[in-house]
């Protein structure tokens, strides 16, 4: 009898932490675009820039796909801690190119450029759904995003041709960038993709945020949007230019954010 009372004990306990712990859990795919941008550049001297770099950005298109579990923390109100993880593929491919004539000839250059990231993403989140009829409700949220940073490099194409009275030659190439280490641009120069001291290395943890909304449509159903600033930046850089006498050192930092549109099946 006392056995029978222990095991009528523990399933009743089952029971409760069940009743606690029920939630949702969502596969979901993400459209997961990608902004880096150039921040606070600051000139060798240490006074702050104010110079063309400031404000440039490279955008991304990526997407991927995630689970994402949901653990009621309130047995009174809908609130729920979500825990899970993103994996994230970015790629970007693109063309610049010039033509410039002078009395003496002429010079065209054309870059092909091609950008791939990868990282993995862990979100914390609080959500709270807010039922607005049977078949749908709205899911606010905020948390942290704790990304690694596994992939990150660029592929440079060139093509370079000149002609003067006296003929014309060409020139092409192509060499590839490592945002996480260095890469040989020639024999004798080694470099990360910003810059060739460690300082330039990207880092491969970032802090973020996590702010968006979700809802939930015939409760299988899930659409929501996220963004994601990142708290720690992506790398520092450095640029050389001249004004005209001397070669002048700008410094500046890289910072990311992302904004994911997300689809999802609750379960």
């Amino acid at each position: 009898m006392k056995k029978i009372n222990i095991l009528f004990a523990l399933a009743a306990a089952l029971v409760a932490v069940n009743a606690v712990a029920q939630g949702y859990t969502r596969i979901q795919f993400n459209f997961a675009p990608q902004v880096m941008e150039i921040k606070d550049v600051v000139l060798e001297s240490g006074e702050n820039a104010q110079v063309g770099w400031e404000g440039a950005q490279l955008s991304t298109p990526g997407f991927g796909l995630g689970i994402i579990k949901g653990i009621a923390i309130s047995e009174n109100n809908p609130l729920f801690l979500e825990l899970g993880g993103n994996l994230t593929f970015l790629h970007k491919k693109g063309e610049d190119s010039s033509n410039e004539s002078y009395s003496y000839g002429s010079y065209s250059r054309t870059y092909t450029m091609k950008y791939n990231f990868f990282n993995i993403s862990i979100p914390v989140n609080l959500a709270y759904r807010i039922n607005v009829a049977d078949a749908f409700s709205i899911q606010p949220f905020a948390g942290l995003n704790m990304k690694v940073n596994i992939l990150g490099k660029a592929q440079y194409d060139y093509n370079v041709k000149y002609s003067t009275k006296y003929g014309s030659d060409s020139d092409s190439g192509s060499y590839d960038l490592d945002f996480f280490a260095k890469t040989k641009v020639d024999d004798n120069y080694e470099q990360y993709f910003f810059g060739e001291s460690d300082d330039h290395k990207a880092n491969r943890f970032q802090l973020g945020l996590n702010i968006g909304c979700g809802f939930n449509i015939a409760k299988i159903l899930y659409v929501g949007y996220t963004f994601q600033p990142d708290l720690v930046k992506y790398s520092n850089a450095a640029y050389y230019d001249y004004d005209g006498h001397d070669e002048i050192e700008k410094t500046y930092k890289v910072k990311t954010r992302s904004n994911v549109i997300t689809v999802g099946i609750n379960f």
